[in-house]
């Protein structure tokens, strides 16, 4: 029985296969009279699914007088080769106003139907069924449900501040090694980053992150999701990601004798960044008594260290917080790092506050209002900091002493629709400690009355986690 269970589930992750229906029959062949073994056919019935797919979505988000549209067109042939593989094409695009403030943090009047925040792309990837490794592991493959993919992109971001464009190109496998566990192994992965900054990014004084940059390197996801296994009141969903970067670059440049220019080695007149980045997402579900409510938690930790031919991070592989998914008191990119508080100069600017280390914890109570309508509530803590100790932003650094005090805390309600295929999300979120504030004034409730600068509303579809 355990073999049936496993050949429903493998076929079952084949594509292009839509039904699957195993039988058995006493075997109409003459048995050995000698034999006492009797033996039985099995019949496997397979129906075809559709080979060609296409998938399409859009999504909006909106924090105060910040707001965005988006969306993608995704094409699917579920056998390309004619031997289960799959083919996935998608283009994706996304337009954004960002609200200019003066210095004193006030709007300036502008088109409210002016979008100066664009990015487009596209992407592609083939998935095999097998991995391209030798045979003596074949073993292996045979219980992992295995998957070797080949997958590129490219990406380009138009800001008022600095357009950047990204050629990505990876090579890795995907297995699974128990019902609830999924493993993803790029061997190979490179990016090649092109920046154009304009004249009000200069007035941000780390532009090492906004500089032409190559990476290369592996990275390892384990993902653990007992949502599935069976009706559950409880489950979790644990991602572990990390990433390494530059290092095989880097040894080679030195075994090769290459020259170093200012400290660091080129690729294709790029310097190729080295780093380790590692990251933890823990979420947590539980029902409750009352029925349709239920608890979400979350909690994020990650940190990306450079090292060697690289003394920064690049923009790309930095942590940022904010935003409708994140923090939602505070508007996306504009927390942090640290008590860092920004300049008159960069308040008039559009937020891109970016760092090495972010901890973040949200905690929402979901409850059922009436038939499609909920509400909840939430309470969102985090922030982000710097490892590099030549960042020159005041306060940015994490310190074990006191990054706990840095830590910005911010509360709300939203209201929901659920339309059974997406949720359109409205929430209002306010600032409970600021980290920017001096240290004895950071709980707002108890030191200032509460002004709309320390309320953010955010629009958003489906749930920030």
């Amino acid at each position: 029985m355990k073999k049936v269970k496993t050949s429903y589930k493998r076929l079952s992750s084949i594509k292009i296969i839509q039904t699957t229906n195993i039988s058995f029959r006493n075997s109409e062949e003459q048995n050995d009279v000698s034999d006492s073994i009797e033996y039985i056919d099995c019949n496997i019935k397979l129906s075809q699914d559709k080979l060609h797919q296409y998938e399409f979505s859009v999504d909006a988000s909106r924090t105060s007088a910040n707001y965005g549209l988006g969306g993608y067109l995704n094409y699917t042939n579920n056998n390309i080769f004619r031997n289960t593989e799959v083919l996935n094409i998608k283009f994706n695009g996304e337009i954004k106003r960002i609200q200019e403030k003066t210095a004193e943090g006030l709007p300036i009047p502008t088109n409210f139907f002016k979008f100066n925040s664009k990015k487009y792309g596209v992407s592609a990837s083939i998935n095999f069924p097998r991995l391209f490794i030798p045979e003596f592991i074949n073993d292996f493959v045979q219980r992992t449900n295995p998957r070797s993919v080949f997958s590129s992109n490219f990406n380009i971001t138009e800001r008022p501040d600095f357009s950047m464009s990204v050629i990505s190109g990876a090579f890795g496998y995907q297995w699974n090694s128990a019902k609830n566990i999924r493993h993803s192994l790029s061997l190979v992965s490179a990016d090649f980053m092109n920046f154009e900054l304009h004249k009000d990014i200069y007035a941000y004084r780390f532009n090492e992150s906004y500089e032409d940059r190559f990476i290369f390197g592996s990275s390892y996801k384990f993902t653990f999701n007992n949502q599935l296994t069976r009706k559950r009141n409880s489950y979790f969903l644990i991602n572990a990601y990390s990433k390494a970067a530059g290092n095989s670059l880097r040894l080679g440049k030195k075994l090769l004798k290459h020259e170093l220019i200012d400290g660091s080695y080129s690729v294709a007149n790029n310097i190729f960044a080295q780093f380790f980045k590692t990251d933890l997402d823990i979420r947590f579900y539980t029902k409750t008594g009352r029925a349709k409510d239920n608890l979400a938690m979350r909690i994020f930790t990650g940190f990306a260290l450079p090292y060697g031919n690289l003394k920064t991070i690049p923009v790309i592989e930095q942590y940022f917080s904010g935003g409708v998914n994140g923090i939602r008191a505070w508007q996306e990119r504009s927390l942090g790092p640290g008590s860092y508080v920004l300049t008159d100069e960069e308040k008039e600017q559009y937020p891109k506050q970016r760092s090495d280390i972010k901890l973040e914890a949200n905690f929402e109570y979901r409850m059922n209002l009436i038939g499609s309508f909920d509400a909840a509530f939430f309470i969102d803590a985090g922030n982000i900091w710097a490892i590099n100790k030549n960042d020159p932003r005041e306060g940015a650094l994490f310190k074990t002493n006191k990054f706990y005090k840095e830590i910005a805390i911010g509360s709300g309600f939203g209201i929901r629709y659920d339309f059974s295929i997406l949720v359109i999300r409205l929430d209002i979120g306010l600032k409970i400690k600021d980290p920017a504030l001096l240290e004895g004034n950071r709980w707002i409730p108890t030191n200032e009355i509460f002004k709309i600068n320390n309320s953010k509303f955010n629009f958003g579809i489906g749930y920030p986690f």
